[in-house]
């Protein structure tokens, strides 16, 4: 993939794109079945690169979900393609 991701990062991407909402952290670790502090170093990275932001779970204040930004949803859309 181009943006200079990992697989799984990539993986993320595709998995808020194809949900088209936010997602908990933990929920996209366990479909991927990585423990979530795994998911979480690949996430930060996504995160510096402007294409996913954190946000607090809006059900669970302790948990934290994950939703694409406009440049994360372009990315996942060319990795689909």
């Amino acid at each position: 993939m181009a943006l200079g991701i990992t697989p799984t990062q990539g993986e993320v991407l595709v998995r808020l794109l194809e949900q088209g909402t936010e997602l908990r952290l933990g929920e996209i670790a366990e479909g991927m079945r990585l423990t979530t502090p795994t998911l979480s170093e690949a996430v930060k990275t996504l995160v510096e690169k402007g294409l996913v932001k954190k946000l607090r779970d809006r059900e669970d204040a302790r948990a934290v979900a994950l939703s694409l930004t406009a440049r994360g949803r372009n990315a996942a859309k060319r990795a689909t393609a």
